[in-house]
């Protein structure tokens, strides 16, 4: 494998973990998942730097209801029914 990739967001913080080569050989390549090396450095810094954000609650719908798709605010609203008004 030649990428493993971490993305994490907050409505205080993106971050984004990145691990790889350009290209693969017998001496250059990684082992494993995305979540056995780049999760565990992303993981890390993420505990490191979160405390020091100011921590903003919010909602992000599952991933199974959505089938994938990455739901705006108002297209979570509207899909559960609640009223957009004031959007």
């Amino acid at each position: 494998m030649n990428d493993q990739w971490v993305i994490g967001y907050t409505p205080d913080l993106v971050m984004a973990t990145w691990l790889g080569f350009e290209k693969t050989s017998a001496e250059h390549y990684l082992h494993g998942t995305s979540e056995t090396v780049a999760g565990l450095i992303f993981k890390k810094v993420a505990e490191s730097v979160l405390p020091y954000t100011k921590g903003t609650s919010f909602e992000v719908a599952d991933a199974y209801d959505t089938g994938g798709k990455v739901l705006t605010p108002k297209e979570a609203k509207e899909q559960s029914g609640e009223s957009t008004d004031n959007d």
